[in-house]
């Protein structure tokens, strides 16, 4: 075979690459058994939309050249494919070879390319024809693609300034994995294609000791956390503690795959996802279980539990933590989207020290009833996005402990999350509320928190826009494949009321360069009017708040002995800001004269009948919680 390749490349008639020595498929030497590691964290966003555009501009190269021009990566490029399936994180250009008798087929397919994405030049300045560069226009920082071109004898393959070995260290080329997702990665089975090819030399592994010596598969630098950068490794080992992601789900099948595909794609190193079910049927039974298994083959830890009855979302967060075997525990919401930065952008104030907790502001909005992206900015009188929440798990204690220092989350299934926030920072936990560069995408449907967006809001400032640039096809994909209203099944979940504790005037969770507004019927009202959890349909609407005051009118008084005054009265305490004397004064005033309380001016207006106490409710009372023992 060399004999016929030297002849091929000595005779300028024929072209190479019909002759190129490959091999298509992913078997052969020391490439068939070759197991891929995690590059490790983006050190910002800017990073990771590089390793993006570099991905990218490696994928448009192969393409165009197609069977044309027998290329391969070189060089650092080679390095990131052979040990990552991926871009090394701190790198600005792409590596790759060809063979100089490919030289003018080369530069003749680059020009094909895109003009408004990429630019070509042709750095044969004296006639060698040993380098072509292509720049990607649209990046915020000078990326590129060098194409060397190697002069192939029938015992060499060299290059003065890259990699030179035997022919056979280089030909016939072999195919590895690049699976690194990117905007234009196309769906494949429903979920993500990260089975792109590219080539690579025959004895990749021989050529990278070479270049870079025996230790080539171990990284020259580690990532710092207190610069979020990559560092000299200095006889340094990497501070990767355990991450656990805690996933309570209730009939989501329709999520699952995707959720634990998003959490495979994390570049945080050190993983384990805990799913804690209540459906009726466990995903195991419902066929599940291979795909578990295959994430799990691919270093994704994951650890399912399915209970034999429905509880509250506050109880599955409380068993799914105590599974956990993290230092740090991150809210992975099962029908969320998530950029592979996520984790890592979160985690690092609290390996830094910085905080004890985490959690993303409001921004990104994506409502699936509508297929429509918004962009959302919250008042004070709205916290964060708590449904991200990120914290060191010493915070948490098992409720059966009732430990100063630990904290669970209540029996309920609304603002569960604020009240573990809001006992944690009074009892001391630093909080870091993060902008939401995209890391988190809350997906709107039938969810557990069920409002509706209003442009007029007073709570929160709220735009359309166009499908971020960030968001790969592929999920978009996913997205449009869902039918939403089977959905509705998983939105009621068990206790959908919040915990009468809660302290909504927590500081620390106010936003903090936004102005001030009037108070929010669509947040406050929702989480303190929601009396008994009755008429849920009809949380957001004025009608539902009426009912609750007339129904509390009506009943309070009958119901004193049992409580319910007394939590009636603290929950318009809390609504109105008024002190307690006044709220109990009126509350009596005005039901002794059959009339209701409206506290806007304290006064007492006339009532119309009570709403009748739905028969499967009795008397009007929560209801007895379900109690699990662990």
């Amino acid at each position: 075979m060399k004999v016929v390749v030297a002849c091929l490349c000595a005779l300028l008639s024929l072209t190479w690459a019909t002759s190129c020595p490959r091999v298509f498929n992913l078997g052969g030497n020391d490439i068939g058994n070759h197991q891929t590691t995690k590059a490790g964290p983006h050190s910002s966003v800017e990073e990771l939309e590089t390793n993006d555009k570099l991905g990218e501009l490696l994928l448009a190269i192969d393409k165009v050249f197609g069977t044309s021009v027998c290329y391969w990566v070189d060089s650092g490029t080679l390095l990131g494919v052979y040990r990552h399936a991926d871009i090394v994180r701190h790198d600005h250009d792409v590596d790759l070879g060809i063979a100089e008798v490919d030289y003018e087929n080369a530069w003749t397919l680059l020009q094909t390319l895109d003009s408004s994405m990429y630019s070509v030049e042709n750095w044969d300045l004296k006639g060698e024809k040993r380098h072509l560069r292509v720049y990607s226009v649209k990046s915020k920082t000078n990326l590129f693609a060098d194409i060397y071109s190697y002069t192939v004898s029938e015992d060499s393959v060299a290059h003065p300034w890259s990699m030179s070995g035997s022919f056979d260290d280089f030909f016939p080329l072999r195919q590895m994995k690049f699976s690194r997702v990117l905007t234009q990665t196309r769906a494949k089975n429903g979920v993500c294609d990260t089975d792109k090819l590219v080539w690579v030399p025959n004895r990749a592994s021989r050529l990278l000791e070479q270049t870079y010596g025996q230790d080539y598969m171990t990284p020259a630098k580690v990532f710092d956390w207190s610069t979020m950068s990559y560092v000299s490794r200095n006889g340094d080992m990497p501070n990767h503690p355990l991450v656990s992601l805690v996933m309570p789900t209730h009939q989501r099948e329709q999520f699952i795959a995707k959720s634990l595909e998003l959490a495979y794609r994390q570049d945080y190193p050190l993983l384990e996802l805990v799913i804690v079910d209540d459906s009726p049927v466990s995903l195991l039974e419902r066929g599940f279980g291979p795909l578990f298994d295959s994430y799990r083959a691919k270093g994704l830890s994951i650890t399912y539990e399915h209970l034999p009855v429905m509880v509250s979302l506050g109880l599955k967060r409380n068993r799914a933590v105590q599974l956990a075997q993290g230092e740090i525990i991150v809210h992975w919401d099962d029908d969320d989207f998530f950029r592979p930065h996520r984790v890592s952008s979160q985690v690092a104030s609290l390996i830094n020290g910085e905080a004890e907790i985490t959690t993303f502001d409001h921004r990104y909005y994506f409502s699936l009833k509508e297929m429509q992206f918004y962009l959302l900015q919250r008042m004070e009188n709205w916290g964060p996005h708590l449904g991200t929440l990120a914290y060191m798990k010493r915070l948490w204690a098992p409720l059966e402990l009732n430990l100063v220092t630990g904290i669970s989350f209540p029996n309920n299934s609304v603002a569960e999350d604020f009240y573990f926030t809001e006992k944690a920072i009074r009892a001391g936990a630093r909080i870091k509320v993060l902008d939401s560069d995209g890391s988190h995408v809350y997906v709107r449907h039938y969810n557990t928190w069920n409002f509706e967006l209003r442009k007029d809001s007073k709570s929160y400032a709220i735009e359309e826009i166009d499908v971020p640039s960030f968001m790969p096809m592929c999920d978009m994909h996913f997205y449009n494949s869902l039918d939403v209203e089977t959905l509705k099944r998983s939105s009621t979940p068990i206790n959908h009321f919040a915990n009468e504790d809660i302290d909504w005037d927590c500081e620390d969770l106010k936003a903090k360069s936004q102005p001030s507004s009037q108070y929010s019927f669509q947040y406050a009202n929702y989480f303190r009017g929601s009396y008994l959890g009755i008429y849920s349909s009809a949380y957001m609407s004025g009608q539902y708040i009426r009912n609750s005051a007339q129904y509390v009118g009506s009943y309070s008084s009958s119901y004193s002995s049992s409580g319910q005054y007394r939590r009636a009265a603290a929950k318009y305490r809390s609504q109105y800001r008024k002190p307690s004397s006044v709220v109990k004064s009126k509350l009596r005033e005005c039901v002794g004269g059959n009339k209701q309380v409206n506290f806007a001016n304290d006064e007492c207006e006339q009532t119309v009948a009570a709403p009748a106490v739905p028969a499967s409710l009795g008397q009007p009372d929560v209801a007895t919680p379900v109690v699990m023992e662990w």
